[in-house]
């Protein structure tokens, strides 16, 4: 919905909220509660929340929306009294429909595992005293949640107030802007879903139980029952000394209305445009290559990019792992979300020798439409994966994979020059700004337990495999539950996969993954950072080595970066990427093995000067503000693969950053994994490989 739009354009990463980057200005600009800046007319006022008191109308509506939000978020079992205790709600306390003058409406600390009833409906006694819900029969408990589902229906009264909560957030003219189709979206899925009567009644006990819940414990212990206590040796796959290279590029984000000269640092969430207004006091000018502002990519540096990689990498395989789509997303259409992939994709096909390097694309979360809302719920295929599916293929090899990809949007294909099986994930099943998992976080489409079989397969045929996506296990984006699953299977299949590569973040770092057991390092993923400059960055890309001598072991790899401070000087190309490091040799690593990684984590918390070269890369080698909060929040994002691990490890009092803070709560809103007692769908795996 409209609340949560500021969460979905580029967010400060989880280390760097008070870095001075274009991401943290975003973050200024938007969520500083009651010093919110407006800027009408160009002058920045302080925006005073009005005191004046609440129809009974507004009130009801303002307690249903607010109340079904909170109350369902913690409604669930196992929600942490903690979360609440940390003031991941204090800034709403700040926003006016906590500050009319009405009696105290204050957020529940205590037992916070109780039901929706408790929470939501004693929130509604501050106003009707007298009214009780008590134990009411089945029928009548249906009766009334219906009646409550009707109101928040009415669409006006709940775009008054999506509007009224976009605004505390972010500037009027963007909430203005804002595609109507967010804000019926969220209120569909959230209202007639997650406040359906069935729902509500059956999970508050005052109807038979209509969704038997997932036992994620017993699930994972299942997915590594018959992990192999000693598997078996990789396969060899060549005698050659050559390297294979294989090429990541992630988050383009390339912009066709990119203009020279324009505003670089505007009052807007994308800048570097004809249209660019200039802030006070701001004189800074996009430049021709690009420009590390609020600016995505040129189209001129998304051909050199093209161009230097044929010329200069001639890579074997080119994993494009998303986000192609500009920061405009006020102004995002189906029609729109499209289109830079098929200018880069067609790029790609004239200028990429075929004959050398095959091309495995995956969906980023910026293609959908409206950004991040993915429908896996109806039976008809998905929009996006038919416009995709046709986009791609030339490279998806036969009409299996083409029709894997037009019904589900992840697939696999195998390569046969080096016993490499390439596994896409779609990670919007996991994406929690994605409002269709307010219908069903189960596993969405079953990907996981595709996976599985997948990999069962791979096993049997004794296959290495590499696993490629956009938004990374651990990034808050990316649902906790569906990131302990993830973790499990790879844990279970560590002795086949040979590299995991995922981007979104637009930051150069990686994620260590442990044992569920022993809490032990087994594996880690890397994060390529982007190769737009959104924000405050420089466009990169990186290049894996594997071994084909040693079962196509990841032997290092190297970071290439384009220097706009020098090739900004002229204005023709040929262009060219530098490259600025080999990850072995910047952090003197003997090998990469999860016990190497965690040697870095160890030599990251001991060495300050490691960390300031770590943290370069991290922003792509533009100079950014390092303070100490910074490196503790990076650390614990580097040592987790699941957004749960790093708040414990942060823990909440120090989760400062709104982002985080309103992700788990999405992630909360979800629900846990349930299945509905009438259906036969089941999330086993046989134990055999086909």
């Amino acid at each position: 919905s409209q609340v949560f739009f500021f969460l979905m354009i580029r967010r400060p990463p989880r280390s760097t909220q008070s870095r001075s980057s274009a991401a943290s200005d975003v973050y200024k600009r938007q969520v500083h509660g009651d010093n919110k800046l407006n800027r009408k007319g160009g002058k920045h006022t302080k925006k005073v929340y009005s005191t004046k008191k609440m129809t009974l109308k507004e009130i009801a509506v303002h307690i249903l929306l607010m109340g079904v939000l909170l109350a369902t978020a913690i409604a669930d079992e196992g929600a942490d009294e903690a979360v609440l205790r940390s003031g991941r709600f204090r800034r709403l306390r700040n926003a006016p429909f906590f500050s009319h003058k009405q009696p105290n409406f204050t957020l529940p600390l205590q037992g916070v595992r109780k039901n929706l009833q408790d929470v939501f409906l004693s929130r509604i006694d501050q106003y009707l005293p007298k009214f009780r819900l008590g134990s009411l029969p089945c029928a009548a408990c249906k009766g009334f949640v219906g009646v409550i589902q009707r109101m928040a229906n009415r669409s006006k009264l709940v775009d008054e107030v999506l509007n009224d909560l976009c605004e505390l957030f972010v500037n009027q003219t963007v909430c203005e802007n804002i595609d109507i189709d967010y804000l019926r979206l969220a209120t569909e899925m959230l209202v007639n879903y997650r406040l359906d009567p069935e729902f509500v009644c059956s999970e508050n006990g005052h109807c038979p139980k209509v969704w038997e819940e997932v036992n994620i414990t017993a699930l994972i212990e299942d997915i590594l029952s018959d992990k192999p206590s000693n598997p078996p040796p990789k396969p060899k796959v060549s005698d050659s000394d050559r390297m294979i290279k294989v090429l990541q590029v992630s988050d383009l984000h390339m912009d066709i209305k990119y203009q020279e000269d324009s505003v670089a640092n505007c009052d807007n969430f994308l800048c570097c445009r004809a249209d660019s207004q200039t802030r006070k006091n701001e004189t800074k000018r996009a430049l021709f290559w690009g420009t590390s502002t609020m600016c995505d990519l040129p189209l001129r540096t998304a051909k050199e990019f093209a161009r230097f990689v044929k010329e200069e990498i001639q890579p074997d395989i080119f994993l494009w792992t998303g986000d192609n789509v500009p920061h405009d997303i006020w102004e995002q259409s189906k029609e729109k979300q499209t289109e830079s992939t098929k200018i880069f994709a067609q790029i790609l096909e004239e200028t990429i020798d075929k004959n050398v390097t095959r091309i495995y694309p995956t969906i980023g979360n910026h293609e959908c439409f409206p950004a991040d809302e993915y429908d896996y719920i109806s039976p008809e295929p998905n929009w996006l994966n038919q416009e995709l599916a046709t986009i791609w293929k030339e490279w998806l090899g036969d009409d299996v994979t083409y029709q894997q990809v037009v019904k589900e949007g992840f697939y696999t294909l195998y390569d046969e020059r080096f016993n490499l099986r390439i596994i896409s994930l779609n990670t919007q099943h996991c994406d929690v700004m994605n409002f269709y998992r307010f219908v069903d976080p189960t596993d969405p489409r079953g990907q996981l337990k595709w996976l599985r079989q997948v990999l069962y397969n791979s096993e049997a045929k004794n296959e290495t495999v590499i696993i490629m996506g956009h938004i990374p296990p651990g990034d808050y984006f990316c649902s906790s539950t569906w990131s302990r699953i993830y973790n499990a299977i790879v844990e279970r299949f560590n002795h086949l996969i040979v590299g995991q590569f995922f981007g979104h973040t637009h930051n150069d770092h990686l994620e260590i993954m442990r044992t569920y057991q022993k809490n032990e390092p087994f594996s880690f993923l890397f994060i390529a950072p982007s190769l737009t400059t959104y924000s405050y960055l420089a466009p990169s890309f990186r290049v894996y080595l594997l071994d084909q001598d040693k079962a196509n072991q990841l032997i290092d790899y190297d970071q290439y970066r384009l220097d706009l401070v020098y090739w900004n000087n002229f204005t023709k190309g040929p262009i060219s990427w530098d490259r600025v490091y080999s990850f072995r040799k910047e952090y003197n690593l003997h090998a990469l093995s999860a016990q190497d990684i965690q040697y870095l984590l160890q030599s990251l918390h001991k060495n300050h000067s490691m960390m300031l070269t770590f943290w370069n890369n991290y922003n792509s080698g533009v100079p950014q503000k390092f303070k100490e909060f910074a490196g503790k929040s990076l650390l614990c994002q580097l040592e987790h693969s699941i957004f749960d691990g790093y708040v414990e490890c942060l823990s909440w009092e120090e989760v400062k950053d709104p982002y985080s803070i309103g992700f788990h709560w999405l992630d909360q809103l979800a629900g846990l994994w349930r299945i509905k007692k009438t259906t036969t769908r089941s999330l086993a795996v046989p134990k055999t490989s086909a």
